[in-house]
């Protein structure tokens, strides 16, 4: 395993690199569920695994990256039989959401295949390769490796639908009203849930209501943390309201929910 920290602080607000390396996994070794506080890509070079995040599942193999967003709570592991080795960079700063939006990734589309040269990944090894160096050589590499990612299509939601479902993401541990995402993302409050009705067929407090319970979800699965505690970790301090809230969504308590999951 290789694992290079950078200490280049305070050179620029819109864009900083904070962490990059490389690891062979074991068999069947997972990490999380975590959240972390920056963006991280990870990229795999050979085998498989999977990918946790926001309730939903994804399988991965060579050739394959996946994002994790600052704020969500992640889960991955490698395949018992063929375990992935991957290689990672983690960076944040106000430029992240263009250069991520460029290339198709989201929260709701974390993941992206590589083209048949697997040039982004080629950039990425030599970012590692190059272990502790300049902070000019180090973002002269970065941005190779940043053009080298695919341009994917960009999803249908526009950019106050992105920013405001990013802001969910990060924020849905806490007590969150309609009217504060909307100020998040500089708009209306009812042209934010004309939006969502549009484009995602919900309105927002419908949406963080189903983002709260998938993480709950991945919670019950992944921890061995109480009810009690799963509740107030995706913003309900109120066991109760969250039990209704479940049970009424997903059509069982999360007692039960937890105990059929596991066996």
């Amino acid at each position: 395993m290789r694992d290079y920290f950078t200490d280049f602080e305070n050179i620029s607000g819109d864009f900083s690199i904070y962490e990059y390396g490389e690891e062979q996994c074991q068999g069947g070794y997972g990490f999380g569920p975590y959240i972390r506080q920056t963006y991280f890509i990870h990229y795999v070079y050979s085998g498989r695994g999977l990918f946790r995040a926001g309730g939903r599942e994804y399988r991965l193999e060579a050739g394959q990256m996946f994002l994790i967003f600052p704020g969500q709570l992640t889960y991955y592991e490698a395949d018992a039989e063929k375990p992935w080795f991957y290689r990672w960079i983690a960076f944040d700063g106000g430029l992240c959401e263009a250069l991520l939006g460029s290339a198709g990734l989201s929260v709701d589309n974390p993941v992206l295949t590589d083209d048949a040269s697997r040039s982004a990944g080629e950039a990425l090894k030599k970012i590692v390769d190059g272990g502790v160096t300049s902070y000019a050589r180090l973002m002269r590499d970065f941005w190779n490796f940043a053009a080298a990612l695919p341009q994917g299509r960009i999803p249908a939601s526009n950019r106050h639908i992105r920013r405001a479902k990013s802001y969910i993401h990060s924020h849905y541990m806490e007590p969150l009203s309609v009217s504060q995402i909307a100020a998040a993302v500089n708009i209306d409050r009812s042209y934010l849930c004309k939006l969502f009705k549009e484009h995602e067929d919900v309105s927002p407090q419908e949406y963080l209501i189903g983002y709260r319970l998938r993480v709950a979800q991945s919670l019950l699965l992944d921890t061995d943390y109480d009810i009690t505690t799963v509740a107030r970790l995706v913003g309900y301090d109120d066991l109760l309201s969250f039990s209704k809230r479940f049970r009424s969504r997903i059509g069982i308590s999360p007692y039960k929910w937890r105990k059929a999951r596991r066996g």
